[in-house]
């Protein structure tokens, strides 16, 4: 059986004014878009927290 694959444009591709820039994920609240260049990373949100897209962290829900 297959999972089915999950695609996204990739927000890295047209970051060019600075090296690392943050980006929601589009999957899950609970993780976000590392740009290291044109690589993406997805990184979680520690336990408790979800990703704050205005102030660029992981917060805690409110």
């Amino acid at each position: 059986p297959s999972c089915g694959q999950n695609t996204v444009p990739n927000p890295c591709l047209t970051t060019t004014t600075m090296p690392e820039q943050y980006h929601p994920f589009q999957f899950s609240a609970q993780a976000f878009i590392q740009c290291n260049g044109d690589l993406l990373y997805v990184q979680p949100c520690a336990p408790g927290l979800i990703w704050n897209k205005e102030e660029k962290v992981c917060d805690r829900l409110e």
